[in-house]
Parts: structure tokens; C-alpha cells; sequence
């Protein structure tokens, strides 16, 4: 799951005139006053590896004054890229990071994630129980969301409602479509559309998925996450489809300053992503990485994080404690009936991974 934001930096130019001598003497001595009229404080640090835009600049304010931990974040785009570096010394640079739940799972049974069966016990009781135990004994839920698609309104005389839109989509959309060529989410949406479960390893299941994906490959655009071409504004404007993930029609509407695009959960259902915080194997756990996830997790400060950042918050009272636009916004959370036809992400045997990469190998060569 991704979304993109640019963080702009503003630099102030200062009305001091360095050819007036008086002024620059006035301006030390106040300078000088200043820093001895504060005690010097010195915060510790906390090191978060984590999607950009994914944690609330208020919440990391907060965290600084009311902890005392400065939050300093440095963020990635590829989840395989951040698994392969958790695997490597190089976690030891991190005291926190976010992890998709299969990913920490498959991590934690090679031994570089701490468990944190304790803390759980202090803030298992905020979360629902599903989202808790998909995080397991090494991780705590942090967000969650859905996959789903991505339609420019102008272009539909009536809202999407099915995958059958982006899988067979009508001939005036040639050339105007992107789908995300990964080898689970794109077989995962053509096998919910066929009423099957998207996770599964049978050969005569996938191969009918297949059938789906490769009859209207030729009306794609893009095989690329839609949120990559984010530096073509151009490339965004010539799509009227696209494969993504909730949030991300927030993100298509910054781009093009206009509320152009809306994202809908179809009827089939959709595939569910969990991320959770884990704490990297190091010499010693950080005290003050368990200090942060304690107060993520308590639900006033969850509700402010989830809602600046606009993901799905894990804790039900923070979901009531937000505002009624958040509560209310079906692109997050989507009716029961629809989740209840969702799946959360779940782990592929190896003979399914592999026959899954065939098929996108297959696809792409076609």
C-alpha cells in the first residue's frame, strides 16, 4: 500500500542588515540572552522506518513533548527493498518500523524481530482482536485498508460497483486503463471477480485468472502502480481507470487540484492489507520505541494520527473519537457486507508463489 506527498521545506529570509554595526551587536546580545534564558534540553531518539506521509506531523509533536523522543523518520518505497535491509545489520539502524503482516510473519521466523508479547497485554485491549492477531506475538496493528479501483468520475454516467469494470472494461477505455502488475495483487483481484479465494495455490484456479487478465491486456496503459507515474501529471490525466488502494483517490486529487477521482471497494469484495509496528533484533530492544507504540496505541492519540495521515485506524475508539467525515468515509472504511466479503492478505506456499510469477512472466511477455 502506498501514497505519495511532497514535504516542502520553506526557507525565511531575515530582515537583519549586516552593514549596521549597532544591530549586529544589539542582535548577539539578544541571541546571547536567549539561549541562557532556557535550560538546554536534550530529547532522546527514536528511529522510524515507515511509508511517507504514514504518521501525523502532529503526532510526532506530540510525541517530542509529551515523551520527551524525537521521532526521526526515513521512509521506503519498495517493500521488498525493506524486508531484504531488515535482514541485514543495517536493521540495527532502526528502532521502529512498519510491516505489511505477512511480511512480519515470514520475518519473525528468521529471527530478526523482537517479540512483543508484553506490550500486548498492556494495549492488546484497544484493538479488535482480528487485526491483533494477524500482527501475531512480533508486531502491533498500526493501519489497515483495502484494494479496490480507481475511476475518473467525468468519464462514468454511474458509479463502479464491480471488478468487471478494470477486468473487461468497455472499448471506449483503450489505452486509458493501469493495473498493478504484482504477481499477488493482480492475480488476487481477477480470482475475487471469478468468486474464488484470491490467495489460493490451485493450478486450475490461477490458470481461469489468467484467462481474465490476459483477454483485455492490450486496453492497458500502464502495468505500474498508478501512484509511480506521479511525476507525469500528463501520464495521470490520460488515465479513466486504474487498480489501487484506498487513499490513494486523495492523492490523484491533490495532483490534479480537482475532485476528479473517486475509489470504490466493488461488490466481489477486495483483498485487505494490515500494517503493524514491529521492533528490528538489536543488542537491546529500545524502552523508548515501547514508549511510543504505548501511546500510538492509546485511542485519543490514535484517532488525531489516523485521521491527519487518513488511513484506517485498527482501535474502535479512536474511529469514534474522530470526526464524522473521517467515521464516515466508505473509501475507508467500507460497508460490513463488502469487508465480509474481503480477505485479509494471507500467506502464499511456495508452489503458488512461483506458478503466480509464471503467470505474470507470461503476461508481460504477451
Amino acid at each position: 500500500m502506498n501514497i505519495t506527498s511532497l514535504r516542502l521545506s520553506t526557507n525565511r529570509v531575515n530582515d537583519f542588515n549586516p552593514l549596521n554595526p549597532l544591530r549586529r551587536v544589539l542582535r548577539f546580545i539578544s541571541l546571547f540572552c536567549f539561549a541562557y534564558s532556557f535550560p538546554a534540553y536534550s530529547y532522546s531518539v527514536v528511529n522510524l522506518y515507515n511509508w511517507e506521509a504514514y504518521l501525523s506531523e502532529r503526532t510526532v509533536n506530540s510525541v517530542k513533548k509529551d515523551l520527551g523522543i524525537e521521532i526521526r523518520e526515513r521512509y521506503f518505497s519498495d517493500e521488498s527493498a525493506r524486508d531484504q535491509l531488515l535482514l541485514t545489520e543495517r536493521r540495527k539502524s532502526f528502532d521502529l518500523v512498519v510491516i505489511e503482516s505477512v511480511a512480519l510473519n515470514l520475518l519473525a521466523e528468521q529471527g530478526v524481530l523482537y517479540e512483543l508479547s508484553s506490550i500486548r497485554e498492556d494495549v492488546g485491549h484497544h484493538y479488535e482482536s482480528r487485526w491483533l492477531s494477524a500482527c501475531g506475538n512480533y508486531g502491533i496493528p498500526y493501519a489497515w485498508g483495502t484494494t479496490g479501483i480507481l475511476y475518473r468520475k467525468s468519464s462514468f454516467d454511474q458509479p463502479i460497483t464491480s471488478w468487471k469494470a478494470i477486468l473487461v472494461p468497455d472499448a471506449s477505455f483503450k489505452n486509458k486503463v493501469s493495473m498493478y502488475y504484482d504477481s499477488v495483487d493482480l492475480i488476487a483481484t481477477a480470482l475475487i471477480y471469478l468468486g474464488l479465494n484470491p490467495f489460493t495455490s490451485d493450478k486450475a484456479e490461477l490458470k481461469r485468472a489468467y484467462t481474465i487478465l490476459l483477454e483485455k491486456k492490450g486496453y492497458l496503459k500502464s502495468q505500474d502502480y498508478v501512484i509511480e507515474h506521479f511525476d507525469d501529471p500528463s501520464f495521470i490525466r490520460s488515465l479513466d481507470l486504474a487498480y489501487g488502494y484506498s487513499g490513494d483517490a486523495y492523492a490523484l486529487n491533490e495532483l490534479e487540484d480537482a475532485d476528479t477521482w473517486d475509489y470504490v471497494v466493488p461488490k466481489e469484495g477486495s483483498t485487505i492489507w494490515l500494517e503493524c509496528l514491529v521492533i528490528p533484533e538489536q543488542e537491546e530492544i529500545s524502552k523508548d520505541a515501547l514508549k511510543v507504540i504505548k501511546y500510538l496505541s492509546q485511542p485519543a492519540n490514535a484517532a488525531i494520527n489516523s485521521e491527519d495521515a487518513w488511513f484506517a485506524t485498527p482501535i474502535p475508539k479512536a474511529k469514534a473519537l474522530a470526526s464524522k467525515e473521517y467515521s464516515g468515509d466508505e473509501q475507508l472504511f467500507p460497508p460490513k457486507e463488502v469487508i465480509d466479503r474481503s480477505y485479509l492478505y494471507q500467506r502464499i506456499d511456495p508452489e503458488g508463489n512461483r506458478f503466480r510469477e509464471q503467470i505474470l512472466n507470461r503476461l508481460r511477455d504477451k
